[in-house]
C-alpha cells in the first residue's frame, strides 16, 4: 500500500453479491450497493476524518476503520461501521498517530474468526476484542540493536495467526526497492512467538493455516527483470522458488527488476501469482493474465489469460479459495509508454474469479464502474457471505 491510498480512501461502498448471475454468466449488473460510508459518515465521532486503512469484517456485517482526525495530525481513531445501515456502532481513541512517510500505512485486520481486531499504526501491533474493542495485548517488538517500528501486518485465513514485518523508522520515500524487514508470527489469541526471522523484503502473504508464508525473492537470478515469488516457513526456512514465467522486454540492462511477482495462496497448497502494477518501456505489464502453482511441485496446475487485463493490487481470495478479487485498471499500452499517456484515460474494473466443479477458472464478472484511477490501488475485502467493499474517489 503507498501513501496514495490515503486520498483514495474517501467512500467506502459496501456491495453484495448476486449468486446467480454468477453461476449462470448473465450479462448485466452483477452488485447490488448496500451501503455507502463517506467521511462524513464519521463525523459523529471524528472530524475531519482522513481514513488510513479499513477491513470488512468476515460476515460481511461491519467495516473496521482507521481514521486519523484531520485537518492537523489529531488522534487515531477506530471506528466500527454497520454496513447496512452506515451508522457508527462502536469507536475508540488509540492515541497519538504517526503521519506515514514512506510506502507503508496504518492497517486494521480482523482475525479469521472475527474475535479480534489486530491495529498496526506504524508505532505498536495492538490486538483489541472484536466485540468491545478492549485492548487485550501489544505484540512486542524483536529484541535487536536497532530501533523497530511495525510496517506491515497480515492474518491467516482459518488461524489466528498473524505474519507481522518490523523495519527501521527511517525509510526510504516512495520507490520501487526492498524492505528488509525482522519477521516475527504470532498467535494474536495468545501472543505467542511461533517464529521470527529476518528478511530481505516485507512478506506478500500467509496461507490458511499460517504455516507458509510468501515473500519476494530478491536475490534469486531472474533474466526476465521480474523479482519472483518465495515461499518460507515460519522459522523462515525456503520451501520454495515459484517459477511464473513472467517477463519484461528483452532489454540489455538487466541489472535490477522492473517489477515483482504478486501472490496470494489459494489453499495452503497453491498459490496464485498476478503481476503488479510496473509496466516497461513499450507499456506492458509482465504478463496478460494469472497463474495457479502448486507448491510442493512448483508447476502451474492452471492460467488464465484475461483480455485488456492491467492489475493494481494484490488478489483478495475467499476463505474456501473458491473466488477470487482482483483489481485492474487498463490503459492502452500505446498511449503508457508516451510520457503523461497515463493521462489519457483507461477502464476501471474489479475482476472476480470463480472456480467450476471441473476444476477450472472461470472470469464471471468484470464490473464496479467505479475504479476512476490508475493511482489508487484497489484492495477489495471478502466476507464470508460475498459481501465486497471497495473505494471510489470523491
Amino acid at each position: 500500500m503507498t501513501m496514495r491510498l490515503i486520498s483514495c480512501l474517501c467512500i467506502a461502498t459496501a456491495f453484495t453479491l448476486l449468486h446467480q448471475s454468477l453461476v449462470d454468466g448473465q450479462s448485466g449488473p452483477k452488485f447490488v450497493p448496500v451501503s455507502e460510508i463517506t467521511d462524513k459518515s464519521l463525523n459523529t465521532v471524528v472530524d475531519h476524518a482522513i481514513v488510513t486503512s479499513f477491513d470488512l469484517s468476515p460476515d460481511g456485517k461491519q467495516l473496521a476503520i482507521l481514521a486519523i482526525a484531520g485537518p492537523k495530525l489529531g488522534p487515531l481513531w477506530l471506528i466500527i461501521v454497520d454496513t447496512s445501515t452506515t451508522r457508527v456502532a462502536a469507536s475508540k481513541e488509540l492515541g497519538p498517530s504517526a503521519w506515514p512517510t514512506s510506502d507503508f500505512l496504518h492497517q486494521v485486520r480482523y482475525s479469521s474468526d472475527q474475535k479480534y481486531l489486530v491495529v498496526q499504526d506504524l508505532q505498536h501491533i495492538r490486538v483489541l476484542d472484536g466485540g468491545s474493542l478492549e485492548t487485550l495485548r501489544t505484540l512486542p517488538t524483536p529484541a535487536i540493536v536497532d530501533r523497530q517500528v511495525p510496517l506491515f501486518i497480515v492474518g491467516a485465513g482459518k488461524s489466528d495467526i498473524f505474519v507481522c514485518a518490523f523495519g527501521s523508522e527511517q525509510q526510504p520515500k516512495y520507490g520501487f526497492r526492498p524492505t528488509p524487514v525482522q519477521v516475527q508470527v504470532i498467535d494474536v489469541s495468545s501472543g505467542k512467538i511461533l517464529g521470527a526471522w529476518a528478511s530481505e523484503d516485507v512478506p506478500q502473504a500467509v496461507s490458511l493455516n499460517g504455516n507458509l508464508i510468501a515473500v519476494s525473492s530478491w536475490q534469486t537470478p531472474n533474466l526476465r527483470r521480474v523479482a519472483p515469488l518465495a515461499v518460507f516457513d515460519t522459522n523462515g526456512r525456503k520451501v520454495a522458488d515459484l517459477d511464473d514465467g513472467f517477463s519484461f522486454s528483452k532489454s540489455a540492462d538487466r541489472s535490477k527488476p522492473w517489477g515483482r511477482v504478486l501472490g496470494a495462496f489459494v489453499s495452503d497448497q497453491e498459490v496464485l501469482l498476478v503481476p503488479d502494477e510496473h509496466i516497461d518501456e513499450a507499456g506492458h505489464h509482465s504478463s496478460g493474465g494469472m497463474k495457479l502453482v502448486n507448491i510442493a511441485t512448483q508447476q502451474s496446475r492452471q492460467s488464465v489469460t484475461l483480455e485488456h487485463f492491467a492489475p493494481t493490487g494484490r488478489p483478495t481470495i475467499s476463505n474456501d479459495g473458491q473466488t477470487i478479487l482482483v483489481s485492474s485498471f487498463y490503459i492502452p499500452p500505446g498511449f503508457l509508454a508516451q510520457p503523461h499517456g497515463a493521462l489519457h484515460g483507461g477502464e476501471g474494473k474489479l475482476l472476480i474469479l470463480s472456480e467450476t466443479p471441473n476444476w477450472e477458472w472461470t472470469l464471471r464478472c468484470r464490473s464496479i464502474p467505479s475504479l476512476k484511477s490508475r493511482e489508487c490501488p484497489l484492495m477489495a475485502p471478502l466476507s464470508r457471505s460475498g459481501t465486497i467493499t471497495g473505494t471510489s474517489q470523491s
